[in-house]
């Protein structure tokens, strides 16, 4: 009887060790829309607004349900290259930005990092003011933290919006769509740049860069 005890003892702790070490992984794919001035050309001093209203309820397109995002602050990252240089050019610093609606956070440690936050965890808005301060070609991009594309990130990071049972994901197939799809790619298409490092960077196609919040524009 003693044995069959041991036997079953180490069956349940062996069927325990499988399900943490191989946990359920969930994977949401949403759409947050974005609207930005629809030019393709600016002049130095303009102001091109970036705006974003979200509901905190949001279709995820993997299952076709709402997932409740009431509490969850969520907020974005914004960037800016030049693109009319053979090096990669990160260009943020080329802006002054203001947040008329919304709150903007930056970092900056060799390379400036702009985060954008809503005007309330609850109301999920902000209008951001860009005001280019030199000539050229650009290219900008919102997408989301990067905290929510890393999957070693602790419990405390961790996505928590619908399955408690669940590793969350989102990054890899959500992102920003800045005016349903027209962002003047025409200004980027077959562009390559290089890193230091001497690693080629051409843009993506299309449908990748209209997916992840890409939007180009001229500054005279």
């Amino acid at each position: 009887m003693y044995k069959n005890l041991l036997l079953l003892f180490i069956i349940a702790v062996a069927i325990s060790s499988c399900l943490t070490s191989n946990p359920c992984l969930k994977y949401y794919s949403f759409e947050f829309p974005v609207k930005v001035t629809a030019q393709d050309t600016f002049s130095v001093g303009d102001t091109i607004w970036y705006e974003m209203d979200l509901s905190n309820q949001l279709l995820d397109k993997n299952s076709g349900s709402y997932i409740d995002f009431t509490d969850y602050e969520l907020y974005f990252s914004l960037n800016f290259s030049k693109v009319d240089t053979g090096m990669v050019y990160g260009a943020t610093l080329l802006f002054d930005l203001y947040a008329e609606v919304g709150e903007i956070k930056q970092n900056v440690n060799g390379f400036a990092y702009t985060y954008i936050h809503f005007d309330d965890v609850n109301n999920k808005k902000f209008r951001i003011g860009v005001i280019p301060k030199h000539k050229g070609v650009f290219s900008s991009s919102i997408s989301l933290p990067s905290y929510l594309c890393n999957k070693e990130v602790s419990d405390t990071e961790r996505l928590n919006i619908g399955s408690e049972n669940c590793i969350e994901y989102m990054c890899d197939e959500s992102g920003a769509k800045i005016n349903n799809g027209n962002i003047n790619y025409y200004l980027v298409d077959g562009v390559c740049q290089w890193t230091t490092d001497s690693l080629e960077i051409c843009y993506g196609t299309y449908d990748e860069s209209a997916s992840k919040g890409g939007f180009a524009f001229v500054v005279n």
